[in-house]
């Protein structure tokens, strides 16, 4: 049997760059769809680095593609053969839903057969329509479900939604530098899933192909949880433990909150006022456990679904931290 030709959209990214690995180390020929083929494979968002001689050693190939620019998808894909391909959402916006829309038609029409798409758990409903336009992340990932579900068709495409993020912790870096981290909610429980662990069950899946599930057990949507709920509070407890000072944190209303992320993170306003307001609203029920992401059935195959296709366990926010703790110093 030959190895599956795969290709990678994002690889810099902090999931990206561990698909293509763990891609590569389950067989498949890797293609690195990149805006800037010259930049370099690293992403402070993770523990994962590649030098020279390791890219090589891994046999990757660096084409040169935008995924907001259907055309250069498509001539990637033709030039490289590939039949499985990574993609991913660039932002929640109306804008990257148009052009991502494209682009899906022209990994299909390009000779695509199977497509691994990293989405959100913020969809934990079964009809992807009832998600509406206010649920910012939760309906601009739904969308690109519904269009590979119209493009490609039900068994030739995975989704897989992880949670909520381990490097969010790196939206308060400068405030963690500083000494003070200004936020909202910071009661609220969330499971904080590794880039890393994405990557790894994104990568077996994209060079597996289709044959990776088995209808029962193994099948889209794939939820992916982190092991542990740990509040931002308990976070910042951990990481002052790893980096041996004091971190105060501030609970302030959703408009300071908002504030302090654009200014001094840097973050666009929609964006943290998307992040932040899903936050304030569980703070405000008294919903500390964010039930309905983190209940169920999808909290369940989400605890699971790791070690089901990795047969390890995920890795621990402490771990994580104590890796990356070097950004922080």
């Amino acid at each position: 049997m030959s190895s599956p030709k795969v290709i990678v959209f994002g690889p810099t990214g902090g999931v990206g760059l561990p698909t293509a690995i763990t891609a590569a180390e389950n067989g498949a020929k890797v293609y690195l769809a990149m805006r800037d083929p010259s930049k370099p494979l690293v992403h402070s968002g993770t523990t994962t680095s590649l030098t020279k001689s390791e890219e090589a050693s891994l046999g990757f190939e660096r084409v040169k593609a935008d995924f907001s620019d259907p055309s250069s998808v498509e001539s990637a894909v033709r030039t490289t053969g590939a039949k499985h391909a990574f993609i991913y959402l660039f932002q929640p916006t109306p804008q990257a839903n148009a052009y991502t829309k494209e682009s899906i038609k022209a990994l299909k029409s390009a000779g695509i057969e199977f497509v691994v798409f990293l989405s959100s758990a913020s969809i934990a409903v079964e009809d992807l329509n009832s998600i509406q336009p206010s649920d910012v992340i939760g309906y601009a990932h739904a969308q690109v479900e519904l269009t590979l579900e119209e493009i490609f068709g039900a068994g030739a495409y995975a989704a897989v939604r992880p949670a909520y993020f381990a490097s969010n912790i790196f939206w308060w870096v400068k405030m963690v530098k500083q000494g003070e981290l200004i936020t909202v909610g910071p009661e609220v429980r969330f499971d904080w899933i590794v880039s890393e662990d994405i990557g790894h069950v994104s990568g077996k899946i994209l060079a597996q192909g289709p044959s990776i599930f088995d209808g029962k057990t193994k099948k889209s949507p794939i939820y992916l949880h982190g092991p542990k709920m740990v509040s931002l509070n308990e976070a910042m407890k951990i990481l002052g433990k790893v980096l041996g000072k004091e971190i105060k944190v501030t609970s302030v209303d959703l408009e300071e909150a908002v504030k302090a992320m654009v200014e001094v993170n840097g973050m666009p306003e929609f964006l943290a006022r998307a992040v932040l307001g899903m936050t304030d609203e569980l703070a405000k029920s008294g919903n500390l456990e964010a039930a309905g992401l983190y209940t169920g059935r999808y909290h369940e195959e989400g605890l699971k679904n790791y070690e089901l296709y990795m047969g390890k366990k995920s890795t621990e926010l402490e771990e994580y931290l104590e890796k990356i703790k070097g950004t922080f110093a």
